[in-house]
């Protein structure tokens, strides 16, 4: 799935047009929502919060940037061994958080990138 609506599923509140953190990385493939998504959403974390946004595209698309605060976020855990996008198996330890309510899976490689510590 493109981009187009990949962080409607967040509130809006969240929207930001603030620098994006340094640390983004292009995520190979995520679960936001339920929905999954390969390559087309970067993810980058900073003492401001988790930032989810469009890999190369305008704002304003559809896609726009959203960056949650740390007090929004809440850590699952460790909770599988890959994902399914359509008929293709991506294997790697998957990692879950809860961003108000909204799930979102990533690889655990990610996730350390991220240095996330909740």
């Amino acid at each position: 799935m493109g981009a187009g609506n990949a962080t409607v599923a967040l509130p809006p509140e969240f929207l930001t047009r603030q620098e994006k953190p340094t640390n983004c990385q292009v995520a190979r493939i995520i679960d936001l929502g339920g929905v999954k998504y390969k390559s087309v959403l970067e993810v980058g974390s900073d003492e401001r919060g988790l930032y989810i946004g469009p890999v190369d595209l305008p704002l304003g698309n559809g896609s726009e940037a959203k960056l949650i605060p740390w007090h929004f976020v809440t850590s699952m855990g460790k909770t599988g061994n890959g994902f399914w996008k359509g008929s293709t198996y991506f294997s790697g330890e998957t990692v879950e958080l809860v961003l108000k309510g909204v799930r979102l899976g990533m690889f655990a490689s990610l996730y350390q990138h991220l240095q996330i510590d909740l």
